[in-house]
């Protein structure tokens, strides 16, 4: 989709998301995925520094990270849709609600490690059906690779992937996952997820 096409999709869902149809950045990120990567990564290095209590610090930086992160399409991806599929109602949602809690702890740590880091952005590039944009956390020391696997879905660029110096955060729990489905079935498997998420949110508050 190009050209006025593509703004005036952009335009909905700027106002779709409360926004003025005017506000550029809005505009942008619809049309940009370095963009989206940008604007997010920035507002949760800023909700890193807020001089707040860390259980509030940490909330604004899942909250950033949501604009972006599409951890449904990861967990789905990690366990298969078609297992998932086979699962009643309340339990793929309980699944894919402990898996978000699980891949955005897992997210924040990475982002998490440095203090006052700087973001470089590569090219977008095609690969597979997606674009991928690699990105580097740089501080004065050292440098850390992180690449996201985008996809343009209802005019929003969302993140598929994040692989880690080289390693797929998806295909890591897609390890895990099958193991423990192979060894213990689906419901031994949420019921480790609803343990390690529990003890995930329970750490984050205090």
């Amino acid at each position: 989709m190009r050209g006025a096409g593509a703004l005036a999709l952009a335009t909905g869902v700027c106002l779709a998301a409360g926004l003025a149809p005017s506000a550029a950045l809005c505009l942008t990120e619809a049309l940009d995925p370095v963009a989206v990567l940008r604007s997010t990564l920035d507002a949760a290095g800023a909700a890193q520094r807020r001089d707040a209590p860390r259980p509030e610090r940490l909330a604004a930086v899942r909250t950033a990270a949501r604009r972006m992160v599409d951890t449904d399409a990861m967990g789905t991806a990690a366990i298969g849709a078609d297992v998932l599929d086979a699962q009643p109602a309340a339990a793929r949602a309980e699944y894919l609600r402990h898996f978000d809690v699980l891949i955005m702890r897992t997210w924040m740590q990475k982002l998490l490690l440095f203090e006052d880091p700087r973001f470089e952005f590569g090219r977008p590039q095609p690969r597979d059906g997606a674009t991928w944009v690699e990105t580097r956390i740089v501080t004065d020391r050292d440098s850390y690779r992180l690449d996201y696997e985008m996809v343009l879905r209802d005019g929003r660029w969302w993140v598929t992937d994040i692989v880690v110096e080289d390693l797929s955060l998806v295909e890591s729990y897609r390890g895990q996952i099958t193991s423990l489905l192979e060894q213990r079935g689906f419901d031994e498997l949420l019921a480790l997820m609803r343990r390690k998420s529990d003890g995930l949110r329970a750490k984050d508050e205090r």
